[in-house]
């Protein structure tokens, strides 16, 4: 037997979270068939930069040792039918040992300690599992005031679907911190709350001089194990929430070239710019804003500058018959406590777009703002995450 799925992701708009009130979509997200976006395949993350497995080992990047609690967080990443998520790529960032993060835009007061990134991927193995050699971040005050954060590491996974891309976060089960967070208290279902933080494993804590670690274990579930994964299995787990990622990312996510999928000079690519705007018309500005794009296995991940601008090349796609050209566009950002997806299709395609199942679904009258503009041979599609211009956003 299963029980039914109970939505663990938080709400877009959580006003303990105070700054969800100005970026949190108001209108209904648009649900669509689970085969027509879901279990759209995610994207292909084969042009991140990865070195390999000693990206997993954050405490040997430098010449020294860094300055901290060394931790090993293991566990393994399953879909929600319980099954191993091989080969797919995790990414962490965090701060260190005294609560700095290595991004240039941290303005914070704590140290920076030479000998420590806090950057960090793996690739999970053929059952799904992975394992950081790390530190336990510190708490930290946060930028604008306000309590402690609690000891969290950012998480990235990109699972086999749309559904399964997810940004979270791994906190500790025995911070006292915890209950004083509006971000983790966001998500208000125990559960959830539960799938969000690492237990303590004595019998694999290490005793080994300075290499010494604590050892935690975290478990990741992801949506989309199968066609009927509404259902989750009978002793109570559930999928992982997601979480913001927070305005400190870069140092960890981003890399030169990394908004370009394709040559700008070759045929067929096109060149989108836009902007990220909230419910005020402000920009979301850098560095508070990433947005992926995709598009059959082409992959662009860009960030909004300071004017909330953001551009990113790629080809246009050839799509399954039945469906318009469009790419799937992503935006992650601080005040966003689960990414925001939507589409962009292509003006040149009226009569794809008019049979487009997706598109079709949308009302009427919301249909224009998921048709990108055309200028001076490029595309223009700018996001309004709240407001009279409100974006079309996805359920997924």
């Amino acid at each position: 037997m299963v029980a039914e799925y109970v939505e663990v992701n938080p709400p877009y708009l959580y006003a303990d979270y105070q700054i969800t009130k100005l970026r949190a979509p108001l209108r209904p997200v648009v649900t669509v068939p689970d085969e027509l976006l879901r279990r759209t395949p995610g994207p292909d993350f084969s042009r991140i930069p990865y070195r390999g497995p000693e990206e997993a080992d954050l405490n040997h990047q430098h010449a020294g040792q860094p300055i901290g609690q060394r931790i090993i967080l293991f566990g393994r990443v399953l879909d929600s039918a319980g099954r191993p998520v091989p080969r797919t790529l995790i990414e962490t960032w965090q701060v260190n040992g005294a609560g700095r993060y290595a991004d240039p835009t941290d303005a914070g007061f704590l140290p920076l300690d030479p000998n420590f990134t806090g950057a960090g991927r793996c690739i999970t193995g053929e059952d799904g599992s992975f394992e950081f050699l790390t530190l336990r971040p510190a708490a930290y005050p946060g930028q604008r005031g306000g309590l402690y954060r609690p000891s969290h590491i950012h998480v990235s996974v990109f699972g086999p679907y749309l559904a399964s891309r997810l940004i979270t976060q791994c906190y500790f089960a025995d911070d006292p911190l915890l209950k004083r967070d509006p971000i983790f208290q966001s998500v208000q279902n125990a559960n959830g709350l539960r799938r969000m933080t690492a237990q303590f494993v004595g019998e694999r804590t290490e005793l080994n001089g300075e290499d010494s670690a604590l050892a935690y274990q975290w478990d990741i579930v992801l949506r989309g194990g199968t066609p009927s994964s509404a259902a989750r299995p009978e002793d109570g787990e559930t999928t992982s929430p997601s979480q913001t990622i927070g305005p400190l990312y870069g140092f960890a996510l981003m890399w030169p070239g990394s908004e370009l999928a394709a040559d700008p000079g070759q045929p067929g690519s096109v060149r989108i710019r836009g902007r990220v705007l909230d419910g005020a018309g402000n920009p979301v500005a850098y560095p508070e804003a990433m947005l992926e794009l995709w598009a059959g296995d082409q992959f662009a991940r860009t960030r909004t500058d300071s004017d909330g601008a953001f551009t990113a090349v790629l080809a246009k796609p050839a799509m399954p018959a039945g469906q318009a050209p469009h790419v799937n566009v992503a935006v992650f950002s601080r005040g966003l406590l689960k990414q925001a997806l939507t589409r962009l299709y292509f003006p040149d395609e009226s009569v794809a777009n008019a049979a487009d199942p997706v598109l079709t679904a949308v009302p009427a009258d919301r249909r224009p703002r998921l048709i990108a503009r055309p200028d001076g041979g490029e595309l223009v599609f700018d996001i309004h995450l709240q407001g009279d211009q409100e974006s079309v956003f996805f359920d997924f």
